[in-house]
């Protein structure tokens, strides 16, 4: 009678321990999916910015071709806008470059925390062998007496 209250508490306590890793495993996709359409909007962004900066390059370089370059003033001014979109460029490839880098962290901290959650999912399995083990010879006992 105490084993078995033992046993009811053990088995209560595995369960309660199963739905809370059931809630965190939720949580955690949820965030994961989260982070994963943030990183994916920001790449857009980015990506259009990106499109936008070679545009005005392109139709400024258009344009150059058109002026006439005797005029020093403006091509001083020209090349200090390309100097600035070819800053602002490497500055979004940058940008790209860490979110790449943040999505892979981010995909392996899922990953590692699945693994872990498959660890926990063995050991309850594990304890449910022992908990069956138990209560067969449990029932063996109570046959014998």
């Amino acid at each position: 009678p105490e084993q078995n209250e033992e046993l009811k508490s053990e088995n209560y306590t595995i369960l309660r321990k199963v739905e809370v890793l059931q809630q965190e495993n939720f949580v955690l996709r949820r965030e994961l999916e989260a982070t994963e359409d943030c990183n994916k909007s920001l790449v857009y962004d980015l990506k259009m910015e990106i499109s936008g900066l070679q545009d005005s390059l392109s139709k400024q370089s258009k344009q150059q071709q058109v002026y006439v370059w005797d005029n020093s003033q403006l091509e001083s001014e020209l090349k200090e806008q390309n100097q600035r979109l070819s800053k602002q460029l490497v500055e979004a490839g940058k940008k790209e470059t860490q979110l790449r880098r943040e999505m892979k962290s981010l995909r392996d901290k899922f990953y590692r925390e699945r693994g872990n959650l498959d660890e926990h999912f063995n050991y309850i399995e594990s304890l449910k062998g022992e908990i069956s083990l138990t209560l067969d010879k449990k029932s063996e006992l109570e046959k014998h007496i």
